[in-house]
C-alpha cells in the first residue's frame, strides 16, 4: 500500500518509534476525529515498524464491512497458511480454512475454540521468526468475529513478540482490548497553520499566502482532510479575508441544522459569521436578544460575557452560503450602522456596497491608514483595495495613490501576487509623471526576486517627467538594492552613496538613513567592516515607518554571523522578528526567518533551522525562501530533496538575474554533492560559484555560508590541486585581513586537506589541529566536526588508532546530535575502519588474510583455494578470528573490518 507523506506529526512519530524500539516492543493506539490524519500517521508508523524489523500485517476496516464475519482476519493472516514455518494441526487448520472461506463448514457447525486456537498458533509461529506488528486501521468498523478471535489470541500471545498498531476515532473498552500492554495512546490533534499550508501545497500544488493559510486553518479547525476538501472547492474569485466556500457534502449536513433555527436566530448566526469579532451588543442590536438566545440554545452560538463564538467556523461559512449575496450585503450595512469602530465600520460598508462611491472610497482609505497605524497591515491592504474598487474610474490620481498603498501593504504582509494584481491594471491608465513613477516603483517592489524586471521598471520610473525629489530618491534607493541582488556590489554602493548624499541635501533624513543601509551592506559584503564604513554611522536611528527588514540591527546581525558569533546574531535576528510581528510586517518576518535558518545551521541546530526555513517559505514562496529549505535538507541527509530544491532555486535565480541567490544555490548544490561523494559534479558547481564570487567582488568570506572547504575537497578529488591551493590562499588573505578566526580555521582545514592529498600526513595533522584551535574560539560546531573527521582519517592513516578514534568519536557525536545523518554515517564508517585496524593488529598475518576475504563475501572453499589452505583450516582460523574480534558472524566481521575491506580495496593495516 502506498504511504502518503506525513505533514507535521514529527513528535507523534518519534514517540511511536521509541515505543516500538523498546525491548519488548509495545503497541500504539492513535485516537482522533474523522479526517484528522490518523490513517496517514498509522501508515507512517507501520513503515517505521518495518524498518525496525517487524513483520507488518495490515487490516483496514470499513463501515460497510462491519457485518461481514472474519473480513479483518482474512486481511491479517489470510496469506500466512501456506508459509513456512506455519504448520497447524489438521483440526485447527480445517477450522481456520472454514472461516477464511477456503473450505465448507462441517456438519456439526463451526468450532469457535478451534478458530481461536488456530489464530493464536499462526500469530505465535509468525512471531517465532520476526517480531510482528498487526496494523488495525479504523478499529471502530472491525467486524465482531475478528475482534473476538484477536482478543483471544492477543491476550495469550508470547509477550514482547507481537505489537498492535491501531487507529480509532475514540478510546473505548472494545478498542482497548485489542491493544495489549505495553500500550501507548497518542491523540492526533489539529495541524498548525504552517502544516496546513504545506499539506495543501504537497497535495494540490496550490501555494497559500500566510493570511489565506490562516483562514483555511481556522475554517477547517486544523483538520487535514477538511482543509483539502475546502481547498478543492476554492474558487479563483476568493480573495483576501473572504472565507473558502463550503463543500456541498458538508452543506447537506449543516444546512438542515441552520434551517431549523427561527429566523431571528439565523439572522444572529449570519451577523456573527460576517463579523471579525462578534459581540453580544452588536448581535443583539441587529438580531434581537431573542435571536441570540435561540441560536445559543441550539448550540450554534456560544455567548461568553461580551463576546460570541460560532460553534464551528464551518457553520459560519454555511450560514453565509445559505443566506446569499444580497442578504450578506444587507447584514454588512446593518453591522456598519451598529459598529463604533471606524475600521470595522468601513469594512462592513465596503462589503455591503456595490459600485463606485467616492465618499465611501475616501472613508475606506482613511480607515486603511488607521489599520496600518494599529499594525493591522493585512486589514489595511484589504481596505485600501476596497477603496480602489469603489473609486470612480476617471479619478486616476486617486486610483493610483490607493493602488500604490495597497500594493505596499500587500507586499509587507507577504501577499506578493495581490500586490502585483492591484497595481498592474491601474498602471495602464496612469499618464507619465510622478504618480506613474510611484506605480512603477510599487510594481518593481512587488516583483520580489525578479531582478531583471525590477531594473527595467525602475529605469522607466526614473525617466518620468517632473519627478519630485522624494520619488526620485525612493527609486534610486530601490535601484541600489536591486543592483546589489544582481551582484553589482560596487555599482550598488556607488548608487546608494550618491542617492544618500542627495537625500541629506534635500533634508529627507528618514530616506537618507534607509539609503545608508544599502550602502553599508554593500561595504560589508565588499569586505569593509561596519566600523570602517562611512555609511554605517548614517543608518541610525531607524525610520519607524520603514519595513523592519531595513533596521540597522540586521547589519549588526550579519557582522556577528560573519565573525561566527552565532549567539549574538541569533539574538539580534530574533529581536527583529519580534519587532516585525508587533508591526504586522510579515514580509520582513519571513526574510529574517531565512537568515535565522543560516544561523541555526552554522550553530548545529538543524531542527530549529528546519522550522525557520519553513516559516520563511510560507511567508515568501519564492526562490529566495526555497534556498534555506534546500540547505537544511542537504545537512539533514535528504540529498535528493536538496538537489531538487536547489536546482529549482538556481534555475529561477538565473532567469531573474539574481546573483546572490544563484551563489547560494550553487553553494547548496556543491555541498550536497560533496556530501554524496560525487566530486565530479561538486567541482562543476564549485567552479561556477568561485567564478561568480570573483565576478561580484565578494570580499567578506564569513558572510556567505562556508563553501571554500567544499570547493577545495571537490577540486582535490578531481585532480585540480593548484585551484585548491589558489582558493585556500585567497581565503587566508581575506580571513587574516578581517581577523576572522572561523574563516582562518576553515583555511587551515583546507591546508590540511591539501597536505593530506600530497601525502604529508604529519603536516596535514598539524594543519587540522590548528584549524580546531581556531574554530574552538567561535560558534561553528558542524564545520569543527568536519575537521575532526578529517583529522581522524589522517591519524588512522598514521597508525595513531586511539587518537583517531577520539577525534572520530567526537565528530560522530556532533553530527548525530545535530541530525546531520550523512556526515554522521561518514564518521561512523571511519570509526569502524579505525576500530578494525586496531583489532586487526591482534590477528596474525594469516588470520588477517582469511578475515579480509571472509568480510569481502568469499566462501570458506573460495578462501581455501586462494590462500592454498584446506577448508577445515579456514574454518578453524575463522573461529579464532571471531573470538579475538568479539564477533559472531560474517556480517559482524564485515562491519568491524570496514567498508573498504568489504569492497576489497584495502589490504592489511
Amino acid at each position: 500500500m502506498a504511504v502518503k507523506s506525513t505533514v507535521g506529526r514529527t513528535g507523534e512519530l518519534a514517540r511511536a518509534r521509541d515505543h516500538l524500539s523498546n525491548d519488548p516492543g509495545g503497541s500504539v493506539l492513535f485516537v482522533g476525529p474523522p479526517g484528522i490524519g490518523k490513517s496517514t500517521v498509522l501508515a507512517a508508523t507501520a513503515k517505521l515498524a518495518g524498518s525496525l524489523g517487524y513483520e507488518v500485517r495490515r487490516c483496514r476496516a470499513a463501515a460497510p464491512e462491519e457485518g461481514l464475519p472474519y473480513v479483518g482476519l482474512h486481511d491479517l493472516i489470510g496469506d500466512a497458511l501456506g508459509q513456512a514455518p506455519v504448520s497447524l494441526p489438521e483440526p485447527l487448520r480445517r477450522a481456520l480454512e472454514v472461516v477464511l472461506l477456503r473450505a465448507d463448514p462441517p456438519e456439526g457447525g463451526l468450532d469457535v475454540l478451534a478458530v481461536n486456537l488456530a489464530v493464536l498458533e499462526v500469530i505465535e509461529m509468525l512471531a517465532s521468526r520476526h517480531r510482528v506488528a498487526l496494523v488495525l486501521d479504523d478499529v471502530q468498523w472491525l467486524d465482531r468475529p475478528t475482534r473476538r478471535v484477536l482478543g483471544f489470541a492477543l491476550h495469550r500471545r508470547t509477550p514482547g513478540r507481537v505489537a498492535v498498531l491501531a487507529a480509532a476515532r475514540r478510546m473505548s473498552r472494545p478498542t482497548e482490548e485489542l491493544v495489549p500492554e505495553p500500550a501507548l495512546l497518542i491523540e492526533i490533534g489539529p495541524l498548525t497553520q504552517t502544516e496546513i499550508a504545506d499539506l495543501v501545497e504537497r497535495r494540490t500544488g496550490l501555494v497559500l499566502s500566510p493570511r489565506r493559510a490562516e483562514a483555511l486553518c481556522r475554517l477547517s479547525g486544523g483538520n487535514p482532510f477538511l482543509a483539502l476538501e475546502l481547498t478543492r472547492e476554492r474558487s479563483s474569485a476568493v480573495r483576501g479575508l473572504e472565507q473558502f466556500p463550503v463543500p456541498e457534502r458538508h452543506l447537506q449536513v449543516l444546512g438542515p441544522r441552520l434551517s431549523a433555527l427561527p429566523a431571528t436566530a439565523r439572522r444572529a448566526v449570519l451577523a456573527a459569521a460576517l463579523s471579525s469579532r462578534p459581540t453580544t451588543a452588536v448581535l443583539t442590536n441587529v438580531a434581537g436578544s431573542e435571536g441570540v438566545a435561540a441560536a445559543e440554545s441550539a448550540g450554534v452560538l456560544h455567548v461568553s460575557g461580551a463576546f460570541v463564538e460560532i460553534d464551528h467556523p464551518l457553520l459560519g461559512a454555511a450560514a453565509r452560503h445559505l443566506a446569499g449575496a444580497m442578504a450578506q450585503r444587507e447584514m454588512h450595512l446593518a453591522l456598519a450602522a451598529a459598529s463604533h469602530d471606524p475600521i470595522d465600520r468601513a469594512r462592513h460598508l465596503a462589503l455591503g456596497t456595490v459600485g463606485e462611491d467616492a465618499p465611501l472610497a475616501d472613508e475606506l482609505e482613511a480607515a486603511a491608514g488607521l489599520a496600518a497605524d494599529r499594525a493591522a497591515i493585512g486589514v489595511a491592504a484589504e481596505l485600501c483595495r476596497d477603496a480602489l474598487d469603489h473609486t470612480p474610474v476617471d479619478a486616476v490620481q486617486d486610483r493610483a495613490r490607493r493602488a500604490v498603498a495597497a500594493a505596499r501593504w500587500f507586499h509587507q504582509c507577504g501577499e506578493r501576487d495581490d500586490a502585483s494584481a492591484v497595481i498592474a491594471p491601474t498602471l495602464e491608465a496612469v499618464p507619465a509623471g510622478p504618480m506613474r513613477a510611484r506605480c512603477l516603483i510599487g510594481l518593481a517592489d512587488a516583483l520580489g526576486q525578479d531582478i531583471t524586471g525590477a531594473l527595467a521598471l525602475l529605469r522607466e520610473a526614473l525617466d518620468q517627467p517632473g519627478l519630485e525629489p522624494e520619488i526620485n530618491l525612493e527609486a534610486r534607493m530601490q535601484r541600489a538594492g536591486v543592483l546589489f541582488m544582481a551582484g553589482n556590489l560596487e555599482a550598488a554602493r556607488v548608487e546608494a552613496a550618491r542617492a544618500g548624499a542627495a537625500a541629506s541635501e534635500a533634508g529627507a533624513a528618514d530616506l537618507a538613513r534607509a539609503i545608508a543601509m544599502v550602502e553599508a551592506l554593500a561595504d560589508l559584503c565588499l569586505g569593509v567592516p561596519l566600523e570602517l564604513s562611512e555609511a554605517w554611522g548614517r543608518t541610525q536611528p531607524w525610520p519607524s515607518g520603514r519595513p523592519v527588514y531595513d533596521h540597522p540591527n540586521r547589519l549588526l546581525a550579519y557582522a556577528a554571523r560573519g565573525r561566527d558569533d552565532q549567539h549574538r546574531a541569533r539574538d539580534l535576528f530574533e529581536g527583529l522578528v519580534r519587532l516585525a510581528q508587533d508591526k504586522g510586517d510579515l514580509g520582513s518576518e519571513a526574510r529574517l526567518a531565512m537568515h535565522l535558518t543560516e544561523v541555526a545551521i552554522r550553530d548545529g541546530r538543524l531542527t530549529e533551522a528546519a522550522a525557520w526555513a519553513e516559516r520563511s517559505w510560507h511567508g515568501l514562496h519564492d526562490h529566495s525562501s526555497l534556498y534555506p529549505r534546500a540547505h537544511v535538507a542537504a545537512w539533514t541527509g535528504e540529498l535528493d530533496t536538496a538537489r531538487q530544491q536547489a536546482r529549482a532555486t538556481l534555475k529561477m535565480a538565473v532567469a531573474a538575474g539574481d546573483a546572490i541567490f544563484e551563489a547560494l544555490s550553487l553553494l547548496v548544490l556543491g555541498f550536497t554533492e560533496v556530501s554524496a561523494r560525487r566530486l565530479e559534479e561538486a567541482s562543476l558547481y564549485e567552479s561556477r560559484l568561485r567564478d561568480l564570487m570573483a565576478r561580484v567582488g565578494w570580499g567578506h568570506p564569513g558572510l556567505m555560508p562556508r563553501w571554500q572547504g567544499d570547493a577545495v575537497e571537490a577540486f582535490l578529488g578531481t585532480g585540480r590541486l593548484q585551484e585548491a591551493a589558489d582558493l585556500t590562499s585567497l581565503l587566508w588573505h581575506a580571513a587574516e585581513r578581517l581577523d576572522l578566526p572561523g574563516c582562518q580555521g576553515l583555511a587551515a582545514h583546507c591546508d590540511g586537506l591539501i597536505q593530506s592529498r600530497a601525502g604529508d600526513l604529519k603536516l596535514a595533522e598539524q594543519h587540522f589541529e590548528r584549524a580546531l584551535s581556531l574554530m574552538s574560539r567561535v560558534d561553528m560546531p558542524l564545520e569543527r566536526a568536519r575537521t575532526l573527521l578529517a583529522l581522524g582519517v589522517v591519524r588512522r592513516r598514521r597508525r595513531q588508532r586511539a587518537a583517531a578514534q577520539d577525534a572520530l568519536t567526537e565528530a560522530h557525536a556532533v553530527f548525530t546530535n545535530a541530525g546531520a545523518r550523512v556526515w554522521a554515517g561518514r564518521a561512523d564508517e571511519e570509526l569502524r575502519r579505525a576500530s578494525a585496524g586496531r583489532a586487526g593488529e591482534e590477528l596474525s598475518r594469516g588470520e588477517r588474510s582469511v578475515a579480509e576475504l571472509a568480510a569481502a563475501g568469499r566462501t570458506n572453499r573460495e578462501i581455501a583455494v586462494q590462500l592454498y589452505l584446506s577448508p577445515k583450516t579456514v574454518e578453524t582460523m575463522l573461529t579464532h578470528v571471531y573470538r579475538k574480534l568479539g564477533v559472531r558472524s560474517r556480517t559482524e566481521l564485515s562491519r568491524t573490518l570496514g567498508p573498504d575491506v568489504r569492497r576489497g580495496t584495502v589490504g592489511p593495516g
